[in-house]
C-alpha cells in the first residue's frame, strides 16, 4: 500500500507540475527548483580493480517549488546510482542518492559523470574520479585479447593483399598475352613489308644500327645518373651525421657554458663574503684597537676580542681557501 501511495503522489505531482508548465508559461526561472550539492565531485582515490565503491551525494533543494527527480543516469554501466526520493522535495528539504562504480575491466585514471533529471533548472550532475590499479591477471587477459585482435586483423590484411596480388599477376598475364598478340601481329607485318621492301634492307639494318647504339647510349646515361644519385644519398647522410655532431657539440658547449657561469657566480659569492667578513674583522680590530687605547677593556677581554678576531680570521682564511680552490676549476 505504501508503495501504491508513493507511485501516485509521485504521478499527480508530475502531473501537476506539467498542468502548471503548460497554464503559465511566462513563470520565471527564478521560482523554479535549484539543487544545491554540499559537494559535487567525489574521489575515491587509488583502489584495487575489483572493488566495488560506493558514496553519498547530498543536496538540498534552494528553489521555491517542490523538485521532482525523474531519474538518475550514469555515462557507463559500471557507475550505478540509486536510493533517491521517488517523491516531491519540498523548498529548503535536505535529501541524497548514492551511487556506486564497480572497477573492474575500468583500469588506470577513471572519471564518471552522473547526470539528475529532474524538473529543476540547469543541468544537474557529479562525477565520481578513481585511481584504479590494474589487476595483473585481468591486466593480462585483457592484452592477449587485444593480441588476438591484433593477429586477426594482420591476418586480414594478409589475405587481402594476397588477394590483390593475385589479382594483379592475373592481369600481368593478361597484358602479357595481349603483348604477345601484339608481337606477333607486328611481326607478319614485317615481314610483309621486308618481302616489299628487299631493296631498303641494308638501310633498315643500318637504322636498326644506330636506335641500339642510342639505346646503349640512354642506358649509360642512366647508369652515370644513378650513380651520381647514390652519390647524392651519401653526401647527404654524411651532411645529416656532421649537423648531428655540431647539434651534440652545441649542447655539450651550452652545458659548460652553464657549468662555468653557475661557478662564476659561486666564486663571485664567495668574494663578496670574504669583503664583508674582512670588512667586519677591520671594523672589530678598529674598534678594539680603541678600547685598549681608551683603557675600557681589561687584558681577560682583550683576550677574549682577539679570540674573536682570530677566529673571524680563520673563517676567512678557510673561505679563501675555497675561493682559490674554485677559481682552479676555471
Amino acid at each position: 500500500m505504501k508503495i501504491i501511495r508513493i507511485v501516485l503522489t509521485l504521478v499527480i505531482s508530475v502531473l501537476a507540475v506539467n498542468l502548471n508548465a503548460q497554464d503559465d508559461k511566462k513563470v520565471s526561472l527564478e521560482n523554479a527548483p535549484v539543487i544545491s550539492f554540499e559537494r559535487s565531485v567525489h574521489d575515491y582515490g587509488t583502489v584495487n580493480e575489483g572493488d566495488v565503491v560506493e558514496t553519498t551525494f547530498k543536496f538540498t533543494n534552494t528553489g521555491n517549488i517542490p523538485l521532482v527527480i525523474t531519474r538518475i543516469k550514469s555515462t557507463c554501466g559500471c557507475t550505478v546510482p540509486k536510493d533517491w526520493k521517488k517523491t516531491p522535495i519540498q523548498p529548503g528539504e535536505k535529501s541524497q542518492f548514492s551511487v556506486k562504480f564497480n572497477t573492474r575491466n575500468k583500469p588506470k585514471k577513471q572519471s564518471k559523470r552522473v547526470t539528475i533529471l529532474s524538473n529543476a533548472k540547469g543541468s544537474n550532475f557529479v562525477t565520481i574520479k578513481a585511481n584504479v590499479i590494474p589487476d595483473p591477471v585481468m591486466q593480462q587477459a585483457r592484452e592477449e585479447r587485444m593480441k588476438k585482435y591484433r593477429e586477426k586483423r594482420a591476418a586480414e590484411k594478409l589475405a587481402k593483399s594476397k588477394d590483390q596480388s593475385l589479382k594483379s599477376v592475373v592481369s600481368v598475364k593478361e597484358s602479357d598475352k595481349a603483348i604477345a598478340n601484339k608481337d606477333s601481329d607486328l611481326k607478319k607485318k614485317e615481314l610483309k613489308k621486308q618481302k616489299q621492301l628487299t631493296k631498303d634492307s641494308k638501310e633498315v639494318k643500318s637504322a636498326i644500327k644506330k636506335n641500339e647504339k642510342e639505346v646503349n647510349k640512354v642506358k649509360k646515361e642512366t647508369g652515370k645518373i644513378e650513380k651520381d644519385l647514390k652519390k647524392a644519398k651519401k653526401e647527404r647522410k654524411r651532411k645529416e651525421k656532421e649537423v648531428r655532431k655540431k647539434e651534440k657539440e652545441v649542447k655539450k658547449a651550452t652545458k659548460k657554458e652553464a657549468k662555468m657561469k653557475a661557478l662564476k657566480d659561486k666564486i663571485l659569492t664567495k668574494k663578496n663574503e670574504i669583503a664583508k667578513d674582512e670588512s667586519k674583522l677591520a671594523k672589530l680590530q678598529l674598534k678594539l684597537d680603541r678600547k685598549i687605547e681608551d683603557g675600557e677593556l681589561s687584558p681577560n677581554d682583550i683576550a677574549k676580542k682577539e679570540r674573536i678576531i682570530e677566529k673571524k680570521q680563520a673563517k676567512i682564511d678557510k673561505l679563501d681557501k675555497k675561493l682559490k680552490k674554485l677559481e682552479r676549476k676555471l
